[in-house]
């Protein structure tokens, strides 16, 4: 309804590092949200439910070859990867995050 709830609020900052500066990140979000609603409220009005349902079934089918296309090129074999977080929020030590593929 446009309005932040207080209990969402204090669930989400309690369960969140450094809130204070994250609650300006979600704020931003829903901001953006609403301008993309916005946005996509004018093209359904300008083309039609119909032609938009049409345009982004087509837009996922091409999305959808493409991947398949990248993926295929890609030579058999295990890819890994690392990475790394300052913590997991409750033993404060670097954390690895490792991936095979």
């Amino acid at each position: 309804k446009g309005v932040l709830d207080p209990e969402i609020y204090a669930i989400i900052c309690s369960n969140i590092r450094v809130a204070d500066q994250r609650i300006g990140d979600i704020r931003a979000q829903a901001a953006a949200l609403l301008i993309g609603q916005d946005r996509l409220n004018g093209i359904l009005d300008r083309y039609g439910d119909e032609t938009v349902v049409e345009a982004i079934a087509e837009l996922r089918r091409r999305a959808a070859e493409q991947m398949r296309a990248n993926i295929s090129g890609i030579p058999d074999g295990i890819y890994r990867s690392k990475a790394f977080v300052d913590s997991d929020g409750v033993v404060n030590e670097p954390l690895t995050i490792a991936l095979a593929v």
